[in-house]
């Protein structure tokens, strides 16, 4: 019989592993540390190895495992910083309920620690526990000293707290139409106008807190020059509800009844898909200079009526730079705009394009929340590039307060 060789020691086990290490064989380092845990029972080595054994595992991505070996070591010594690396270790194995327990334990361990709270409130936020979420950023606030985390803590409040927003609008151009409907049809796609709207989020649940639903209504209305009242018979009134369904896309959907409240106004039923993206609508956080880049690209299809639907495409990009000072936000930009229609009058297209300005004032801000509401003037030089539209080339002004 062929003798068998005995189990190796604690040392000899430890000493095989550090050598694999050296040698780049972290797979092997892993194997032989775990042997060399089992084989000791002095607490000071068990505590180190097991250390070393979790940040070898989460190099190997094994995730799962090195939550285990940090809280091993926690069990040895009960440090914090063990417990915070299981804690990521949990994060980066996609076990979040895991995750926030050890970040629940952490925080009353070492309750001046912001990271903690910090990290504990998105975990919170992860799973629709807002008031958790809360609690956790507002004392984050209070122990941080960073300006740049700060800032980005004070947009989170901003967003968990946008329960009610809404925002309103007058639209002047030099080539609205001299009649008074805001009907479709008029061979002519964009007009002066003012519109009001105000939007609620419903409290439900839909698996992320960045998908959601909320209730709307809205009222629209031509106008004459520089006067904003509403002309005679114009008022367009509206009401339905808009749903979020992607976490990570910014695509509405929405239901909308639309109301006559004036004679040139229409009763029917509108539903539009909508999506937008783009960056540096703020200051980036991490931004250290006084001017940065700004991009936003919008689209929207709407079909209005069941029986003969009438359909609305538009879409628009923008580029510029946005410089801040004294508190406004200043954002020379480039557009192209696109709009399409067919309906009960035929089909209409415009695509427009030239240079703007947006002069923008966000406001009502506080040490826990970043500025909720903006009053923003965007000025553009429309030109005309095809399209069989009639709107002549021109100025285009828009005054907007929003929150």
């Amino acid at each position: 019989m062929k003798p068998q060789n005995p189990p190796l020691s604690a040392h000899q086990a430890a000493t095989e592993a550090y050598q694999a290490l050296n040698a780049g064989d972290q797979a092997m380092a892993a194997h032989f540390l775990a042997l060399a845990i089992e084989q000791t029972a002095d607490e000071a080595r068990r505590h180190q190895w097991a250390l070393d054994l979790g940040h070898i595992q989460s190099a190997l991505a094994r995730h799962a495992q090195a939550a285990q070996s940090f809280l091993l070591a926690f069990s040895i010594r009960p440090k914090a910083e063990s417990l915070a690396s299981a804690g990521y270790a949990f994060l980066a194995a996609g076990d979040q309920p895991a995750a926030r327990d050890v970040f629940a334990q952490l925080v009353e361990k070492a309750p001046d620690h912001p990271v903690y709270h910090r990290q504990l409130a998105y975990l919170c936020r992860h799973d629709g526990d807002m008031a958790c979420a809360r609690t956790h950023f507002i004392t984050a606030l209070g122990l941080d000293h960073d300006p740049l985390i700060l800032e980005q803590t004070r947009r989170e409040m901003r967003a968990l707290d946008r329960i009610i927003w809404g925002s309103a609008s007058l639209l002047w151009r030099t080539d609205g139409p001299d009649d008074e409907s805001l009907l479709l049809g008029d061979r002519v796609l964009s007009q002066s106008q003012g519109i009001i709207e105000a939007n609620g989020r419903l409290p439900l649940w839909l698996g992320s807190p960045d998908r959601w639903m909320a209730g709307f209504a809205r009222l629209l209305w031509s106008v004459d020059g520089a006067d904003p009242l509403p002309q005679a018979k114009s008022e367009q009134a509206g009401f339905g509800l808009k749903l979020k369904p992607f976490a990570s896309q910014a695509i509405i959907v929405g239901a909308e009844r639309l109301v006559s409240v004036g004679d040139f106004a229409r009763d029917d039923w509108l539903v539009r898909v909508s999506g937008s993206w783009g960056a540096g609508y703020e200051r980036p956080v991490a931004h250290q200079g006084s001017s940065w880049l700004f991009w936003s690209v919008f689209g929207d299809i709407a079909g209005i009526g069941f029986e003969k639907t009438d359909w609305q495409m538009n879409g628009e990009g923008r580029i510029g730079r946005s410089w801040q000072k004294n508190g406004f936000i200043l954002t020379p930009h480039l557009l192209l705009s696109g709009l399409w229609q067919d309906d009960r009058s035929g089909r209409t297209s415009l695509l427009e394009g030239g240079p703007g300005l947006t002069i923008a004032l966000p406001f009502g801000g506080s040490a826990r929340q970043a500025p909720a509401q903006k009053i923003e003037l965007t000025t553009q030089l429309r030109i005309n590039l095809a399209g069989t539209s009639d709107n002549d080339e021109g100025l285009s002004i828009i005054l907007s307060f929003s929150f």
